[in-house]
């Protein structure tokens, strides 16, 4: 049985996707892509392209050949759908690309409020972080998560500048898109945002904000969800 590989959002940390996978069938292995610092993909790299062309040189060494199944949260799906069209460029076979309530950034304001509204994310992945392993008692534990806190908050200083000067390329497959309704923009069509950007959309909405989409209550629903889709992919076995 195959697997997927699940790339970082903001905080450069894919630790989310460990309470994914207690949802998903056994064998069904999920490699997290992360970007720690010093000297990770969004620390080092000049623009959006660079990280992606970086991840996808880890995704090669790992897995030489498709079928390739991605799954991004947040800016971890602008860089999933971005490997993906590159993949294809290069003749590979994209069997699932799966997007946590991503959206092409060309169409956010990275200006004025954005780095507040961050600082409050951040605020949140803390708490999230924390919770997910709140059981440690060992206190080299505890040391290691605070550490990693201070890298999830220069990561996402570091991403705000990628993504305000990322341009989304086409990719001519299908996606899946879970989005989180409650925080989504009044008006807003996540179809017609995205179909510049992706030959077929599939979409499933959820009842919670962007922040909490991975949250352990949210993965009560997208987990069985993503569960049941993913056994519809024939190259997972």
């Amino acid at each position: 049985m195959g697997g997927g590989f699940c790339i970082h959002p903001a905080s450069g940390f894919a630790w989310q996707y460990s309470s994914l996978s207690r949802h998903l069938r056994p064998g069904l292995a999920l490699v997290g892509l992360q970007s720690p610092r010093p000297d990770g993909a969004i620390a080092r790299c000049a623009d959006m392209d660079a990280v992606c062309e970086r991840h996808l040189a880890n995704l090669r060494r790992m897995q030489p050949q498709g079928p390739y199944h991605l799954i991004g949260y947040s800016l971890g799906g602008t860089v999933a759908q971005a490997m993906a069209a590159r993949l294809r460029q290069q003749g590979e076979e994209v069997a699932f690309l799966g997007l946590l309530d991503t959206y092409p950034p060309e169409g956010e304001d990275w200006n004025g409020p954005t780095e507040d509204e961050a600082k409050a994310e951040v605020a949140r992945e803390q708490e999230q972080f924390m919770s997910a392993t709140e059981d440690a008692a060992d206190a080299f534990m505890l040391r290691e998560k605070t550490e990693m806190f201070g890298h999830i908050v220069a990561n996402y200083q570091d991403a705000v500048r990628l993504l305000s000067q990322a341009r989304t390329p086409r990719y001519d497959g299908a996606a899946t898109l879970f989005v989180a309704r409650r925080t989504l923009p009044e008006g807003m069509d996540v179809r017609e945002t995205w179909r510049p950007h992706l030959a077929d959309l599939n979409v499933h909405e959820l009842d919670c904000s962007h922040e909490d989409i991975v949250s352990r209550q949210s993965l009560e629903t997208l987990g069985p969800l993503l569960d049941g889709i993913l056994k519809e992919v024939g190259s997972l076995g």
